[in-house]
């Protein structure tokens, strides 16, 4: 079922006026979309929740790729192919240890790739143009309007809650221990979602 974010703000209002008891609770609907947006990157990012996957075309000679402009939904990969192969993952110390030369080595085929924030690193190059395919965590969009709908799993969407809650309650200079309260809550639920996944691509790992 579609969970649009202006379904889930009038419940944490409630939720918040409840904890503080007639305080004043800032109540502006494009910051608190802001707020559950944030929220929701941040799970998601964590957890790698929403994967997907798409092309990217490299170039003759090529290693290094950036991930901006139409890329710019990308963070952290989980997995490249190319040629129906999967490659290895490595990182830049490995790839220095193994040669000092590694960028000049060609082959035909890709064998191994790195990530390093918004750049993608394929090796050894190819002296052919090609495409790799890559499987992802999302960059969720943040929420900008009311039909906005959520896109994790419904079962963490309290959890996105949980954490625009405590901002607004900090927000709302709350005393110390209901906002120390709510936190012990929310590492709580966190632990049970590690819990359920096991590990940060538990998601992933189970498709």
């Amino acid at each position: 079922m579609t969970v649009l974010v202006d379904d889930i703000i009038p419940r944490l209002y409630k939720r918040v006026r409840t904890s503080v008891q007639g305080s004043h609770i800032p109540q502006s609907k494009t910051m608190t979309r802001k707020l559950l947006g944030y929220a929701q990157s941040t799970i998601n990012a964590a957890f790698g929740l929403v994967v997907e996957s798409d092309t990217l075309t490299t170039t003759r000679n090529g290693i290094v790729y950036g991930l901006q402009g139409a890329y710019a939904h990308i963070g952290e990969i989980v997995a490249v192919y190319h040629n129906g192969i999967s490659l290895d993952h490595t990182n830049l110390i490995e790839l220095a240890q193994y040669r000092r030369d590694w960028y000049k080595m060609t082959g035909k085929q890709f064998r191994v790739w790195c990530q390093i924030g918004d750049t993608l690193i394929l090796h050894p190059a190819i002296n052919e143009a090609s495409t790799v395919t890559l499987y992802f965590v999302k960059n969720t969009k943040l929420f900008v309007s009311e039909g906005n709908p959520y896109e994790v799993p419904d079962e963490t969407i309290p959890l996105t809650t949980d954490i625009a809650e405590i901002a607004l309650l900090l927000q709302a200079k709350e005393s110390d221990p209901e906002v120390d309260a709510k936190l012990d809550q929310l590492g709580r639920k966190i632990q049970s979602l590690v819990n359920t996944y096991q590990t940060p691509r538990g998601f992933w790992r189970k498709q």
